[in-house]
């Protein structure tokens, strides 16, 4: 049985222009202020991309890191408005541009070794038209900064969206198959894919004999049966006053990726907490502001298989210079001004069972040492929460979402 997987992919398009007459620890980046201007810019684009995916109601799922990595690779290759807009939406404005692509490139090394204890892939490449000449800079720049491979392919040609989907399903151990379903279209010049992929094991498992079917409460009113997981030992928590919402840290085996759950009070609306929470709130979050408390922990098992186009979220956010074919510029891509993007996809896995779950992750807990022992904190989540998974070595959010509407489960699953 899978522990847990989870897959991210980013495919994104550029077609060609019809031409027309008219931390306190050793720091994981070369410049830690420039390394810690990105993670916190990349904080903020992450919550702002979420309140755009979450507008359409329901779960939502995707990986703020790999849709940052995949646009920072289009940054690379963009001029002037165009580059500009990228900049602001990603919320890179504080990044000076001799770091901007080091601190990614470092970011990237950081996630994919010291693998001991989890599986976490995170693999880009390009794939250019045949007959289309791009420039060696930034052939050679992408493979620098993102390690990323390019190979040239004949998009006129079916075998060329085979090839990607057969690449795409190497990197996800098979989670994602036939990715593209549709032929690229004849004026396809690139298609840059992104993926990710995790599997790993929470520090302390959940008791798969204690899993039994409870009532999920919906933001409407009904209720859902779930598999409720359980489990009573100590776990980092803390409470954000501003949006009444406790949050629960859950380790994974090695202790550099962590889950943190934000489960609102029963009286707020999850609307509420979702309009208020703060970049902010989430960086504070992400350096460990917990006590170690006794908690009895209710969890439902979940499976979350999400996609999303980004092209208007993306445009929402302010980047709309780049999917405009009259005056987008990725000149730094072919040193023409015949690009444009026209396609961003989005699309991620996630199953959290009694074995694990997507990310591992372990903050640094603030112990608070009390006189005498208190009964524990009860932290039942069987209503719509916010999770996020983090990377304790670089603070990067690397996952997102929403559990707002489980699918109906029994205690007959497999466990």
């Amino acid at each position: 049985m899978t522990l847990v997987t989870l897959v991210t992919l980013v495919i994104m398009t550029f077609c060609q222009q019809t031409i027309k007459q008219t931390m306190a620890t050793q720091s994981p980046f070369r410049n830690q202020e420039q390394g810690d201007a990105l993670i916190k810019g990349s904080t903020d684009f992450a919550l702002k991309l979420y309140r755009q995916l979450a507008a359409a109601g329901g779960n939502v799922f995707f990986s703020p890191t790999s849709v940052s990595i995949a646009l920072a690779m289009t940054y690379l290759g963009a001029r002037e408005q165009s580059a500009a807009q990228i900049k602001q939406v990603l919320g890179l404005s504080e990044v000076e541009e001799e770091h901007l692509h080091t601190s990614f490139s470092d970011l990237h090394d950081v996630l994919t070794g010291g693998q001991e204890h989890f599986t976490l892939k995170l693999a880009n490449k390009l794939y250019s038209h045949h007959q289309y000449n791009f420039l060696q800079e930034y052939i050679d720049r992408t493979k620098t900064h993102y390690k990323a491979q390019s190979e040239s392919v004949n998009f006129g040609d079916d075998a060329a969206r085979l090839a990607i989907n057969a690449w795409v399903e190497d990197q996800t151990n098979n989670k994602i198959q036939n990715l593209l379903a549709d032929p690229l279209g004849e004026l396809t010049r690139l298609v840059l894919v992104n993926a990710i992929y995790f599997k790993g094991q929470w520090n302390d498992k959940f008791v798969a004999d204690k899993t039994t079917v409870e009532k999920f409460h919906l933001s409407s009113g009904g209720v859902v049966d779930v598999n409720m997981m359980h489990s009573k030992k100590k776990f980092n928590l803390t409470y954000i006053e501003e949006v009444k919402s406790r949050v629960l840290e859950l380790p994974y085996v090695g202790g550099d990726l962590s889950m943190l759950i934000i489960l609102p009070d029963e009286s707020q609306q999850m609307a509420t907490l979702e309009s208020n929470l703060k970049a902010e709130m989430l960086t504070e979050l992400q350096f460990g502001r917990f006590d170690k408390v006794q908690v009895e922990l209710s969890l439902p098992r979940f499976k979350l298989d999400q996609s999303a186009a980004l092209n208007v979220p993306l445009q929402s956010l302010g980047m709309q210079h780049v999917f405009d074919e009259s005056c987008a510029d990725l000149s730094g891509m072919d040193g023409t001004h015949l690009l444009y993007l026209s396609n961003v996809v989005h699309k991620a896995y996630i199953e959290v069972n009694e074995e694990g779950s997507e990310a591992a992750a372990a903050t640094a807990a603030v112990v608070m040492t009390r006189s005498m022992p208190r009964p524990p904190e009860q932290f039942m989540a069987d209503r719509p929460f916010l999770f996020l998974i983090k990377d304790c070595r670089t603070k990067a959010v690397l996952f997102m979402g929403k559990l707002a509407q489980p699918s109906p489960a029994t205690v007959k699953e497999e466990l």
